[in-house]
């Protein structure tokens, strides 16, 4: 018994190993191969500085295994490196690559390093634009931000300005502070506005929440808990808040564009992040799944991965990891490829058609 059982595990290991490698390293046959690869004189390399929220962690992180890139083709190859320096917002990159597409010659390989998702490669939010509107006294307030290309992170405030007159001028007086926080960050400041000038309703909080009730609950802890509770639901709720995330065709293109501008029509375009290869979802089950851009229809898509994505739209062979990364992963995978030895859980994808292209 024991035997059977551990030979079991033995051929169920093979297996899972096996669609590891076969699902991880992908050379397309429609057309361009790896091996095809122009040899790398000259190398992009992109530091996309932003440090992951609630952490320590510095934002010049991608720098360091930049370096150690640097160092291996310069060595190696003897390719001729350019750093595109101090990226934190999408404007810093899109200026910088302008400039590159006037005077310079196209790249051998381009090479991302940063945070990435389903989406792409991310950096820090910027606001794109704002719009007010005013009916009566209703009012809102429009923000949409951009952390990766294509993708419109949209939130709208409402509010009534009759409602509550402390509120509506603390909305007036201290919009330009507050423009540029995270959604989580205007509701917890917003939340905390409303409680200090909004009152509670007197004969709802005495119907849910009167002593006699909050009596018969003995747990000091959840007494409180119930009392917050009925706080928050006799408090008349002064404005809405409203987000969604969009495809931004125009800002997707845009991206590609140029990046296709920068890459040597046989070069690489290298993304080291986490999960650019990896496979979303064929039908998003809610509005928040990631992957909205390569499940759309940019780039003749969908498509099942932003890798594929990007190849299609850019015309050009795109890798990246498939799961999570590292800066040592980042800088281990563009050895291993460049020295064409394999590796699992990193999707190389060309433009043609089995690969999800035009």
């Amino acid at each position: 018994m024991v035997d059977l059982a551990r030979a079991a595990m033995v051929i169920f290991l093979l297996v899972w190993m096996g669609e590891g490698a076969v699902r991880s390293l992908e050379a397309c046959e429609s057309g361009r191969q790896v091996s095809d690869l122009p040899m790398p004189r000259r190398v992009l390399l992109v530091p996309l500085l932003r440090a992951e929220p609630g952490t320590e962690e510095s934002e010049y992180w991608p720098e360091r295994p930049a370096r150690i890139i640097e160092r291996f083709y310069r060595r190696r190859f003897g390719a001729d490196v350019t750093w595109l320096p101090e990226v934190r917002i999408w404007a810093d990159y899109y200026r910088q690559v302008d400039r590159l597409r006037q005077q310079s010659a196209p790249f051998d390989r381009v090479i991302f390093i940063g945070h990435g998702g389903f989406d792409g490669p991310i950096l820090n939010q910027e606001t794109l634009r704002e719009k007010r509107n005013m009916t009566g006294s209703h009012r809102s307030v429009t923000r949409i931000r951009e952390s990766q290309p294509g993708i419109e992170k949209v939130l709208t405030i409402r509010y009534d300005a009759g409602e509550n007159a402390a509120f509506s001028e603390f909305m007036a007086s201290h919009w330009d502070r507050l423009r540029d926080k995270s959604e989580v960050e205007l509701r917890e400041l917003l939340t905390r506005v409303e409680r200090e000038v909004q009152p509670v309703d007197a004969a709802c909080f005495e119907f849910h929440c009167s002593y006699a009730r909050l009596y018969e609950i003995e747990d000091p802890v959840a007494r409180a808990n119930r009392r917050e509770l009925c706080r928050a639901v006799c408090r008349k709720p002064l404005f809405v808040v409203e987000s969604e995330e969009r495809v931004a065709a125009d800002r997707f293109y845009r991206f590609t564009e140029g990046l296709k501008s920068l890459v040597d029509p046989a070069g690489l375009i290298f993304f080291g992040a986490c999960n650019p290869g990896t496979e979303v979802p064929e039908i998003e089950p809610d509005f928040k799944t990631h992957g909205t851009m390569a499940y759309s229809s940019l780039a003749g898509g969908p498509h099942d991965s932003y890798v594929r994505l990007l190849a299609a739209a850019t015309d050009r062979i795109v890798a990246g990891p498939i799961g999570k990364s590292s800066a040592a992963d980042i800088v281990n995978r563009i050895r291993l490829l460049e020295q064409g030895r394999s590796q699992h859980y990193l999707r190389i994808s060309d433009p043609g058609p089995a690969c999800g292209g035009d």
